[in-house]
């Protein structure tokens, strides 16, 4: 697999994680995940973990991330909170930070 390959194999699963979920995510928020990911691919390839058990390993934390943000998005909700109705960049920061390490991404 190519780092171009692992990269739209992380990639797909983050975002459609997203779709599935009904998420909405906004231009800035797409690119700081692109870039989030792009990072652990430049990890998997440096480290040369580029087996199968390691790759799909990589694709559910990038879907766990996702997960993370979809479920922030839906909590806003509850009790009467202010909604957020789209993920913004600091929703995917917070998403980082929260649930680092995790492999590939922090």
């Amino acid at each position: 697999m190519t780092q171009e390959e692992l990269y739209k194999s992380l990639s797909d699963a983050a975002f459609e994680e997203i779709d599935r979920r009904n998420c909405l995510i906004s231009e800035t928020a797409k690119q700081q995940l692109n870039e989030i990911i792009r990072i652990g691919v430049d990890r998997m390839s440096v480290n040369d973990r580029y087996n199968g058990a390691r790759i799909a390993e990589a694709q559910q934390n990038a879907k766990r991330m996702a997960t993370y943000m979809c479920n922030k998005i839906e909590s806003y909700g509850v009790g009467g909170r202010i909604q957020l109705r789209m993920i913004n960049e600091s929703l995917v920061r917070e998403a980082k930070l929260s649930i680092c390490p995790i492999w590939p991404f922090c």
